[in-house]
């Protein structure tokens, strides 16, 4: 393979783990804030301003 590929193919992979990383990150903290939500230690409001959404899109969650 040369080396232009290679460096592509790299690149590739490191944006897809980059994107996994993200998208897991953001679903580990969704189901923290949704296990205090159930919990009763934060509101619904709160935990969807954390999220930046509404509290009836929080909801479809729960």
């Amino acid at each position: 393979m040369s080396s232009v590929m290679e460096k592509y193919f790299k690149e590739e992979l490191l944006e897809a783990r980059t994107e996994a990383s993200v998208e897991g990150r953001a679903e580990g903290r969704l189901e923290t804030l949704i296990s205090l939500v159930k919990d009763g230690l934060l509101t619904v409001g709160e935990a969807a301003k954390r999220l930046s959404m509404s509290e009836n899109q929080f909801r479809t969650f729960l």
